[in-house]
């Protein structure tokens, strides 16, 4: 290559490389200013405020926040690590959702409580609504698009949300604080109670700094006639790389005259439950995270088993668990956090409730709110609150089936095989039998159990049946139908809502055919 040759490539190589810098120069400045002026990401505090902070709680120093004890985001895993499952996100139409119309009138003395899924509750005591870190977007994330989509459907829209008296924040992660949902209801928002820091974000977004009452650990405050205690946990925070631990993470005891609330926020294990209980006593009902859990982060997250050790610590009448069935957070299958917590807390006799998304529970009418409705896909019929198989729906639109009287068949028994061995049932006096002899009379009907814990097996009939969703006390040997299409056979006894449709006549080895695992049983007629 003779040298006006080379002079020319010389000249073209310095172009390009000035060309790229000049590109990446102004990606840079790009990225700075989307970072800067992008208001989802929330706001840092000046030194001046890092000061106030400092003169607050001991556990800011250092231009952070601190935990009680020593603290480690990931760590070394002992023993496997926690499996990636294939079933971690929910297939469309697996996770019911009733739709929200309004909300109770909750009496003095009482509480209700509605999940919209993750760690979003209304809670609603004494005639007081409390918004429970509402995240109402699509997305838990800074951008409504990627990562962070939201597994099941919303039960309300932010748009559709009443007054609130109180927005309760438990710290500024993405699927605990939404922009967009603070925007959409700040308007009918009477009051937010927010860990210190996360005030900032709040004033970014146009929130009245009037509005705002920030706590540090263990401080007390009487907002809208309620006492808001913040407690402490083993967390973390921040909403960029950069500002993590510039704000404080909390859990809250909402207190009355005569009801305590403890919303756990996120948290490792800890001595603070029992520091909970030491200070408050008892509680009325305890709102705990149990979900999106991973070994490697055993100190900033519970497992199930340590969530009902929690509600152990602090003496808790009723457990709900949330954070659970909306993000994907973590490796293990949606339903795991469900499945686990349950059959621990039935183990130590701990009173878990399960509505599903969107349902209300109030504090006198729990029984029918424990239900493991996580083990069957559903599509939900709005009008009845009930639901019908997906793989069923389709036919029953397409066929009438012709309702029969049992009496006039003169039918009254029905045959329950289990592993070969047959066992009579006597049948009740209801519509639900008189469908389910329709059904029987077309021929036998197989179906797969599942077990839970020794004390239920529950498995789907395929056909929605009409139930009373009246309240049964089941005994052994009890066949029920919940939500109009799961039978249930009971070994154990228990109180839920439940149309009863049979009762195994002769025990005699019913519960040795039955076993403790999932069995196939057959219904027919007589």
């Amino acid at each position: 290559m003779d040298n006006k040759n080379k002079k020319i490539m010389w000249e073209f190589f310095k172009r390009l490389v000035l060309g790229i810098g000049f590109l990446l120069l102004v990606f840079m400045i790009a990225i700075f200013v989307f970072i800067f002026c992008w208001s989802p990401f929330g706001s840092s505090p000046s030194k001046e405020t890092m000061k106030a902070y400092e003169a607050r709680t001991e556990y800011f120093y250092d231009g952070k926040f601190h935990t009680k004890d020593p603290f480690v985001l990931n760590t070394e895993v002992i023993g496997e690590p926690s499996e990636d499952s294939a079933e971690k996100v929910a297939k469309d139409g697996e996770i019911p959702v009733k739709k929200i119309v309004s909300f109770p009138n909750t009496k003095n003395g009482e509480w209700d409580v509605t999940w919209f899924g993750h760690s979003t509750v209304m809670l609603q005591i004494d005639g007081k609504k409390i918004f429970i870190d509402p995240v109402l977007s699509e997305y838990s994330s800074p951008v409504q698009f990627g990562i962070g989509k939201r597994m099941s459907e919303l039960p309300m829209a932010k748009e559709e949300i009443p007054y609130v008296d109180v927005v309760l924040l438990s710290h500024d992660h993405y699927d605990h604080l939404d922009y967009e949902t603070i925007i959409a209801i700040d308007a009918n928002v009477g009051a937010y109670v927010v860990p210190l820091g996360v005030e900032q974000h709040l004033i970014r977004w146009g929130v009245a700094e009037n509005k705002i009452h920030t706590f540090a650990w263990w401080e007390s405050n009487e907002v809208v006639g309620l006492s808001f205690t913040a407690i402490p946990g083993r967390h973390f925070s921040g909403r960029l790389p950069w500002t993590l631990y510039q704000s404080l993470w909390c859990g809250f005891v909402i207190k009355t005259e005569s009801q305590q609330i403890y919303y756990t926020g996120d948290t490792g294990y800890g001595d603070m439950f029992q520091e909970v209980y030491d200070k408050f006593g008892k509680m009325d009902l305890m709102i705990v995270e149990n979900g999106q859990y991973n070994k490697a982060w055993s100190q900033c997250h519970m497992m199930p088993e340590e969530a009902v050790q929690a509600a152990l610590d602090v003496k808790a009448d009723v457990v709900l668990p949330v954070h659970w069935a909306t993000f994907v957070l973590a490796k293990h299958k949606w339903s795991e956090p469900a499945e686990r917590i349950t059959k621990e807390a039935q183990k130590k006799g701990v009173k878990i409730i399960t509505p599903i998304i969107g349902q209300t529970v109030n504090k006198n009418d729990i029984a029918q709110y424990m239900t493991p409705w996580w083990n069957l896909t559903h599509d939900r019929d709005v009008k009845q609150d009930t639901f019908i198989s997906n793989t069923v729906k389709e036919e029953l639109e397409e066929e009438k089936v012709e309702q029969l009287d049992n009496n006039e068949m003169n039918i009254s028994k029905i045959s329950v095989t289990v592993d070969s061995q047959k066992f009579v049932a006597t049948l009740e006096q209801n519509q639900a039998t008189t469908e389910l002899v329709t059904m029987l009379k077309k021929g036998p009907k197989t179906i797969k159990l599942k077990d839970y814990s020794g004390f239920e097996k529950v498995g789907s009939l395929g056909v929605s049946l009409t139930t009373s969703n009246s309240q049964v006390s089941t005994i052994p040997g009890d066949i029920v139908l919940y939500n109009g299409n799961q039978l249930v056979l009971f070994s154990g006894t228990n109180t839920w809502s439940y149309t009863k449709i049979a009762h195994i006549e002769n025990l005699t080895g019913w519960q040795e055919a039955l076993g403790n695992g999932d069995v196939t049983v057959t219904l027919s007629l007589e």
